[in-house]
């Protein structure tokens, strides 16, 4: 299957802001003590040319991998920490089925070589909401986060680069 097949299969459309393509599959009632939703989830598909782009949200988010190839999640944590992970379904090679990204953590999420793919669902136990979004500036990120200065430039908006 191609990723272009997946769009249409799945009536994926393109996510403004940060790339990579989705379509909601759930969106929770709202609370009775305010207006906030209760859980929110997305089938989410990241090509190497369209991919999750370095971002921050304030609540939780949870990420499973579903299906295709492999894909590297880097994340740069509040307190100056970072780490990368490999979704996957070769658990025994250290591919991760799912991940939670605590929020306020800056992230983004790629498959590893041109021309791959890979389908994730995404859950926000607080549903999404668009004014908690905030894109990464990887000029800045680069500075605060030296050690990941070369995954920063290549999970950047706009980078097609190979992964090493």
């Amino acid at each position: 299957m191609t990723a272009q097949q997946l769009i249409s299969c799945l009536r994926l459309k393109y996510l403004e802001g940060e790339g990579g393509y989705f379509t909601r599959i759930y969106l929770g009632s709202k609370r009775t003590d305010s207006q906030r939703r209760i859980g929110s989830s997305i089938l989410y598909l990241a090509t190497y040319e369209s991919f999750s782009s370095l971002h921050r949200l304030a609540e939780d988010e949870i990420w499973h991998y579903c299906m295709g190839d492999p894909a590297q999640q880097l994340l740069l944590n509040p307190d100056g920490s970072g780490e990368m992970r490999l979704f996957g379904s070769d658990i025994t090679s250290g591919q991760m089925p799912a991940s939670v990204v605590s929020g306020g953590t800056w992230q983004a999420v790629r498959p590893m070589l041109k021309g791959q793919w890979t389908l994730f669902g995404v859950t926000m136990p607080l549903a999404y909401e668009q004014y908690e979004f905030e894109r990464g500036n990887a000029e800045h990120l680069k500075h605060q986060y030296p050690e990941y200065r070369h995954h920063i430039e290549r999970m950047a908006e706009g980078e097609v680069n190979e992964f090493p």
